[in-house]
């Protein structure tokens, strides 16, 4: 099987596998819905993957109010509007009109700017994140519907065997070789298969529903899945995927926001340094139409005393996202592990069940049938038969859908494809 390398919206790469059988359900159309489709679709039109535009208006919005200087002021002041017993009050007015702003110290703009790079650069990660974890759960329900989707040509294969059952015993009742018994448990038999077959179609169409609201649809309109249910390539060693892991997205953005934790710190420790407040007015004088020019200077006391608390919280907080970084790389380095070994273990059982159990019991069963017509072995012999070869079938299939949900787990964790060098060819 070839990777399909999915690109997301932000660029990240994501390799899933195909899957699956064929089995025509429905009458919709005639159109088989790929992985690669519905991994298309869902990128059009999921509306989750959409906010992250909204986002990022908003971060760019705040990053250019970061990057504005303090405003400037204008103000006009007015003196000596009524002085007490002058008769020509409006005579000794003293007119100010006087521009202000605020001189920041420490680099404070600069902070500011870096923060707000930062907290977009995070976001974009988030975003990557998103967009993985969204296809992931596409490409697992697409594994189990597809899985469903084979369970139901077996059960549809087995209610067909139960059938050929049933035709079998009452023709030899009616020869007086087999008792009514027998009649009325094989008919039992195809009723229970049919039971079977009912449940499992009904859990087809949710989880039809299912894949369908990832691309925002409330129907399926697509009568089967189509793919490769045993195809599941290469896949490199456990130590190369680790180290592989360690450069997705879910890691790169701890690291990022640890540069964001940092950047946060940067921004405190300037509010350590104190701003002056600078004003500069012309002044007019009515009773001597003299003019004058005034400056003044402020700065507010104790500012880093004030700031203590706030820089304190902001390395606290640096100081803690270190202690997590460690956490969920343990906790991705378990996860990784746990779904390598599972795919290696579902793919070594469906290789033995494939290879020997199956085909012994295939023939067992026809030994047994042979046996059961010619007398020498009774119904029950017959029917146990061909319900542990169904049962087998169905161990494969699950084991099958197991070894490509675990390796949908690794790409998602690695977030690359499972094998770099068949990628490559």
């Amino acid at each position: 099987m070839k990777k399909h390398l999915v690109s997301a919206l932000v660029g990240t790469c994501f390799a899933f596998p195909l899957c699956a059988a064929t089995l025509p359900l429905g009458d919709v159309n005639t159109e088989a819905l790929t992985l690669d489709r519905a991994i298309a679709m869902t990128l059009q039109k999921n509306p989750d993957l959409h906010q992250y535009a909204f986002v990022r208006e908003q971060l760019l919005g705040d990053r250019y109010a970061s990057a504005r200087d303090p405003a400037y002021r204008l103000g006009i002041e007015i003196g000596n509007l009524a002085i007490s017993g002058d008769d020509a009050p409006f005579e000794r007015l003293e007119t100010t009109v006087a521009l202000s702003s605020v001189i920041e110290l420490g680099g404070k703009r600069a902070a500011r700017m870096d923060l707000s790079n930062r907290t977009l650069d995070l976001a974009t990660l988030h975003n990557q994140i998103k967009t993985l974890d969204i296809l992931g759960e596409v490409s697992i329900a697409y594994i189990q519907a597809l899985a469903t989707q084979a369970a139901i040509e077996l059960t549809q294969e087995a209610l067909t065997l139960r059938q050929a059952i049933l035709t079998t015993v009452r023709e030899r009742a009616q020869r007086g070789a087999a008792s009514d018994i027998e009649v009325l448990r094989a008919d039992a038999a195809r009723t229970r298969s049919r039971i079977s077959l009912n449940k499992l179609q009904h859990r087809f169409a949710r989880e039809q529903i299912t894949l369908a609201r990832h691309w925002g649809d409330t129907q399926f309109a697509y009568a089967h899945l189509q793919g490769d249910l045993f195809d599941f390539g290469p896949a490199d060693s456990f130590a190369s995927l680790s180290a592989r892991a360690k450069q997705s997205p879910a890691i790169t953005a701890l690291a990022s926001d640890a540069r964001l934790k940092d950047a946060a710190i940067r921004l405190a420790e300037t509010q350590n340094r104190t701003d002056i407040d600078w004003q500069l007015g012309l002044s007019r004088y009515e009773d001597s139409d003299d003019f004058g020019l005034t400056i003044s200077l402020e700065a507010p006391l104790g500012t880093a005393q004030r700031n203590r608390g706030q820089l304190q919280a902001a390395r606290a907080s640096r100081n803690a996202l270190t202690q997590q970084q460690h956490a969920n790389q343990l906790a991705l380095h378990a996860q990784l592990f746990a779904a390598y070994s599972q795919r290696a273990q579902a793919i070594e059982a469906v290789e033995a069940l494939r290879t020997r159990v199956i085909p012994s019991m295939e023939h067992a069963l026809k030994l047994t049938r042979t046996a059961y017509e010619q007398g020498r072995l009774q119904y029950q012999d017959w029917l146990i038969a061909q319900e542990e070869l169904v049962q087998v079938k169905a161990q494969l299939i699950d084991n099958a859908k197991t070894a490509l949900i675990s390796q949908t787990l690794i790409e998602q964790l690695t977030a690359e494809p499972l094998s770099l060098t068949d990628q490559a060819r």
